[in-house]
């Protein structure tokens, strides 16, 4: 009979390049955080979300805004361009002053229809509006995407983000972790990942993965 020391090792995670429950690298955005660079607006991944997986990984690391926003999500079909796909999501979010004058928890939402089509999933950022990145805040994480290329349901999502935020100057420690799903049955094929007021991305890298069947 077998015992622990006999089949402590026979655990199978998969291949982690592209087997059972493996991760497949397939496209990565990148914003450089150099001082005099202009940013960008948005991010998007318009090409490899399709029938080939069931489940989108969206890995992001280091956001850094101009401003002081927070940032968001959207999602279109086909080769529509307006990225204005309604959801349905919510938010929770736990916190922690730098000063330690103030640790809590609050919801943002639960549910609620957000008919512009963007989610806002991650904390407020500290931004200098400047090309100076002394004091500024990132925050990173991920979003997974379920079933995208289906015809019949709706698009569900869940996400957890957390870093620096910054609330009226003063300055915390946020995670945030959100779900909802987008209104549409036709295949979602673009996601947009940009700053809800407007400004640009400084910095960071967002990376979409593939899970394998």
């Amino acid at each position: 009979m077998a015992d622990y020391k006999d089949i402590k090792y026979n655990v199978d995670y998969g291949d982690a390049v592209g087997g059972a429950g493996g991760l497949t690298k397939i496209a990565s955005n990148h914003q450089a955080t150099t001082d005099g660079d202009d940013g960008t607006d948005v991010m998007d991944f318009t090409s490899g979300i399709d029938s080939t997986y069931d489940v989108y990984l969206f890995e992001l690391n280091g956001m850094i805004p101009h401003g002081t926003d927070q940032l968001s999500i959207q999602a279109d079909i086909g080769t529509a361009t307006s990225y204005a796909q309604t959801n349905t999501s919510m938010v929770n979010t736990w916190y922690h002053a730098a000063d330690d004058s103030e640790v809590g928890h609050g919801g943002h939402g639960g549910p609620t229809d957000n008919d512009t089509g963007r989610f806002k999933f991650a904390p407020p950022q500290k931004g200098s509006g400047s090309d100076d990145f002394n004091g500024r805040g990132a925050v990173g994480g991920y979003v997974y995407l379920f079933n995208p290329s289906s015809t019949v349901f709706e698009k569900h999502f869940i996400m957890k983000m957390g870093g620096t935020a910054n609330s009226g100057g003063d300055h915390y420690t946020e995670l945030y972790e959100g779900a909802g799903y987008f209104q549409q049955t036709a295949a979602i094929t673009r996601i947009r990942f940009k700053y809800n007021g407007g400004s640009k991305i400084d910095g960071g890298r967002i990376t979409m993965y593939g899970i394998s069947k």
